[in-house]
């Protein structure tokens, strides 16, 4: 008799450690913050903003754009990227920075200082922009 208990407890003990419950398709752990309750600051991702500047053949600064929006000078850059900061941790906010190949490195300094002004700290190069290639999307 004590064989048979003993043969029937390894067993138990076997399945026991093997045993992997499933997790049934669809099923998923939701929270639901309750109304009125603020959003963890973890949870919130911000777009970097990109900022692209254009040239002209001799390397002279001929365009700037913010997003999809033209500028018409460094100024105006600083304006609208402290306006768009002053409602999000500047800290945070990151900005892509996109150059014509042909734009003289003056430029793109200004450009890094108008987005220091900005109090912008996050300033990352994007893709090179080549004559004839435009902004994004094309």
């Amino acid at each position: 008799m004590t064989p048979m208990i003993d043969v029937v407890f390894q067993l138990l003990i076997f399945f026991l450690m093997t045993f992997k419950p499933i997790i049934h398709e669809g099923q998923f752990e939701v929270t639901i913050n309750p109304p009125g309750s603020a959003v963890p600051q973890e949870e919130l991702t911000i777009p970097p903003l990109l900022v692209q500047l254009a040239a002209d053949e001799s390397g002279r600064l001929v365009g700037i754009a913010l997003g999809n929006t033209p500028l018409e000078s460094m100024a105006e850059l600083t304006r609208e990227v402290r306006l768009i900061a002053s409602g999000v941790l500047a800290e945070e906010l990151e900005v892509e920075l996109r150059a014509d190949e042909r734009l003289r490195y003056e430029y793109l300094v200004a450009a890094i200082n108008a987005l220091t002004r900005a109090g912008i700290r996050n300033v990352n190069f994007g893709p090179v922009i080549r004559p004839g290639q435009g902004g994004e999307g094309d």
